[in-house]
């Protein structure tokens, strides 16, 4: 697991995508979200992706949210954002080297369900054994001692209200380092990119794209994005 910051979406390809290239044909996710807080459903998808492809890219933006509010609503799909890069696009004449496909997911949750429960727990608590309790129904199946870390995480976000992008990058960490134990044909790069997580995968696109010419590979990328 690569977990950091990274100024360009070059700076991944240099460190991961050019590896391990030659014999195969390279299968990649991208899972772009805001993630605040990275829940069940968020795991499973991601879960879903490293049984799947080689390389996973977990692109998280880097704002917070606040506790009490819900996540913006649209009555348009989340994956019509990414239509451009999709078969029939317009920008998919422009990326020859990629086959892009969008892979069909079950969230299973919300983050604002989520966001919602901590917020209700009250800021008076910090047993972290009961707040552990509260929210244990929006977390994947990991180890004890990783869900106490992860609600230690959760229930210091009470003191500001605030979930911010470090606090999930943790909750990442813990996740990804299941993923990866799990699913040892699967690496995973976890990228906090400010912005929007939709303008970062076009360009993520784009770069693999580029990357795929000069190395005469062909990359077949699955985008796991809302329904």
């Amino acid at each position: 697991m690569k977990l950091k910051t990274y100024n360009t979406f070059e700076d991944l390809l240099t460190e991961q995508v050019t590896e391990d290239t030659v014999g195969h044909e390279k299968t990649i996710g991208i899972f772009p979200g805001a993630f605040k807080p990275p829940h069940r459903g968020h795991y499973l998808t991601a879960e879903m992706a490293c049984k799947k492809c080689d390389v996973v890219y977990i692109l998280m933006s880097g704002g917070g949210r606040e506790l009490g509010k819900a996540s913006k609503s649209s009555s348009i799909p989340e994956w019509k954002k990414y239509e451009g890069i999709l078969p029939g696009g317009k920008f998919i004449d422009k990326l020859p080297n990629l086959n892009i496909e969008l892979a069909e997911v079950d969230r299973a949750t919300s983050a604002s369900a989520m966001r919602a429960k901590i917020a209700d727990f009250g800021l008076t608590q910090n047993d972290t054994e009961t707040f552990l309790a509260n929210i244990d129904e929006f977390l994947p199946e990991l180890d004890q001692n990783d869900k106490l870390t992860i609600s230690d995480q959760l229930l210091g976000t009470l003191t500001d209200g605030v979930i911010t992008a470090v606090e999930s990058s943790v909750i990442w960490e813990i996740y990804i380092k299941n993923l990866e134990a799990n699913n040892s044909g699967c690496s995973v790069n976890f990228a906090i990119i400010d912005g929007s997580p939709i303008t970062n995968t076009y360009e993520l696109v784009d770069v693999l794209d580029k990357d795929a010419g000069a190395l005469d590979r062909k990359y077949n990328i699955m985008l796991y994005t809302g329904e």
